[in-house]
């Protein structure tokens, strides 16, 4: 038998037996569960890497002292010594307030201003901050909002801020007197909030500017001590900080606590286990059944004049289209759930809903392969068996 003849016979033996279809969809199952789940795993664990080491949220320490052994003046001295990348006090951290440009029914406008140093960010549009005026710099997708929390995130919300640049932005602000608060920021810079994954509602000036508008409309911020922030890198050693006298702790401005995250992540790792080992146990099943299937099939070709060559060409012909068939619907499945999981499940987590989920090719390799392998033995077992016996007592089984 030629090969032409070995692969119309395997095609036509693929689509005529039953056993043949549910290990197909049982392959791609499995497969797809394994290899989606540890793509998932994968992907948000180098996703929150990136996300501490990249936002400046995220290298943002709170000092908490003691004022009656030091004072802010004192310590601050201490710190300087220090190997940090920025280091201030409450009054020139930040203001909130409404974008009223940007007040809908569906955007409250909610808005937050950050004192930062200049080339803490990312600048894809415009230019960084000058010191000493009253510049911002924006996310390229801007969402003011303060009923995000009550309703989820919309992402179609967000707001192209490229025409938006150069162009004042009306803050007006929460204020503890009764004067007129609103300020005038000019939107001078955007930022990839996507590279350090900040809140699309946060902008950004210099502290200089924060300290003069608190001094301002919140005068009372600067009556007594205040906690002082410090803005860490890869070089600072906190245990030096804890040890200056009068500190007691340093404590991260924002850990990573986002629950729609941890749950799925949770939920993945359970359903990974259980749907591999379910799907395991049926695929077993399913080959036991197709086993004893082909094995009268063949017995029934030998009968007929086939050789046992001829099976083995024909079944390997089979194993390879089942591999090939469960290996193209596996990718097609697995491209369609990374871009619909993000979308539909993590729609409503501002961050994780920009969440890439990069397929990992190894383990989807070594899946198939495993599954190929089993394909192989069965194939083997097979022939071997049909060597241990008659014709007539393989047709008679």
């Amino acid at each position: 038998m030629n090969k032409t003849d070995a692969l119309k016979l395997s095609i036509k033996s693929l689509c005529s037996d039953k056993t043949n279809i549910i290990l197909i969809i049982l392959l791609t199952i499995c497969s797809t569960i394994i290899i989606f789940g540890i793509s998932y795993y994968i992907s948000i664990r180098n996703f929150w890497d990136d996300w501490l080491n990249n936002s400046y949220d995220f290298r943002l320490h709170l000092v908490i002292y003691d004022s009656e052994i030091t004072n802010q003046k004192q310590l601050i001295k201490q710190l300087e010594k220090q190997k940090l990348d920025d280091i201030f006090t409450y009054p020139e951290y930040s203001v909130f307030g409404y974008a009223v440009d940007f007040q809908k029914d569906s955007i409250d406008g909610e808005t937050q201003i950050i004192g930062t140093v200049p080339n803490t960010k990312k600048i894809i549009l415009g230019r960084d901050l000058n010191a000493n005026s009253y510049e911002i710099i924006c996310p390229s997708n801007f969402l003011p909002r303060s009923n995000i929390q009550n309703q989820g995130y919309d992402s179609s919300l967000e707001i192209n801020m490229s025409n938006y640049l150069n162009k004042k932005l009306t803050l007006s602000l929460f204020s503890l007197n009764d004067t007129d608060n609103k300020v005038d920021f000019k939107i001078v810079g955007l930022y990839d909030e996507g590279y350090d994954y900040s809140d699309t509602n946060v902008c950004y000036t210099t502290h200089e500017t924060i300290k003069s508008i608190n001094e301002i409309y919140q005068p009372s911020l600067f009556e007594g001590d205040y906690p002082i922030y410090i803005l860490i890198n890869e070089s600072t050693n906190l245990d030096e900080i804890h040890n200056i006298q009068g500190v007691e702790d340093v404590v991260p401005m924002k850990t990573i606590k986002t629950s729609v995250g941890d749950d799925i992540l949770k939920v993945t790792l359970i359903l990974l286990y259980v749907s591999v080992v379910t799907s395991l146990i049926i695929l077993i099943l399913t080959f036991k059944k197709r086993f004893e299937n082909k094995f009268r099939e063949y017995g029934l070709m030998l009968a007929l004049g086939y050789t046992r060559k001829d099976l083995k060409i024909i079944n390997l012909f089979e194993s390879i289209e089942i591999f090939d068939l469960s290996l193209v619907l596996s990718i097609f499945i697995l491209y369609i759930l990374t871009y619909i999981f993000p979308t539909l499940i993590l729609k409503n987590d501002m961050q994780l809903s920009k969440l890439n989920i990069n397929i990992e090719f190894i383990p989807l390799i070594i899946s198939i392969a495993v599954s190929f392998a089993i394909l192989f033995l069965i194939n083997i077992s097979i022939i071997r068996k049909l060597k241990k016996q008659s014709i007539k007592n393989t047709i008679g089984e």
